[in-house]
């Protein structure tokens, strides 16, 4: 991870699916679902420490997007809802808070908000309810946000 390499194993043969290098250390991995009946929209989303997103559908890895959102290392990525899975919240070192969408081949910044001064460390969406987040941070303390407009 620090040098950038990620790696995708197929369990099944014991062999490497894909692989790839970014240009620095990555900081978070998810795989983000499809919906159930379009398991094809899956993708991979990775963020770096220079605080960049990148996401490449399962389906086609060739397909990559990126978006540079600031400076800060990206601790935390997670959907906004079940019900909007290109939606996605990102919690950066810089203690900022990004609403990003996800749109097949290009990502774009919905929202930003600068929650705290120290670096958000994590962070959860409450899936049945689009737009209740809860954070935290360096400075150890725990923040409950609601944002409206996101359903």
């Amino acid at each position: 991870f620090d040098n950038g390499d990620i790696k995708v194993f197929d369990v099944r043969n014991s062999k490497i699916a894909w692989e790839t290098s970014l240009s620095r250390g990555v900081s978070k991995l998810s795989i983000l679902s499809g919906s159930a009946d379009d398991s094809e929209k899956s993708v991979l989303v990775a963020g770096t420490a220079n605080g960049k997103l990148f996401q490449w559908p399962l389906s086609s890895p060739d397909k990559m997007a990126s978006h540079q959102m600031d400076k800060a290392t990206v601790w935390e990525v997670q959907p906004v809802s079940e019900n909007k899975k290109n939606l996605v919240l990102a919690a950066l070192g810089s203690g900022a808070l990004h609403v990003l969408n996800l749109d097949g081949e290009k990502i774009e910044t919905v929202a930003t908000h600068q929650v705290s001064e120290p670096p958000l460390t994590g962070l959860s969406a409450n899936k049945e309810k689009p737009g209740l987040i809860v954070t935290s941070s360096f400075d150890k303390t725990i923040r409950v946000l609601y944002y409206t407009g996101l359903k």
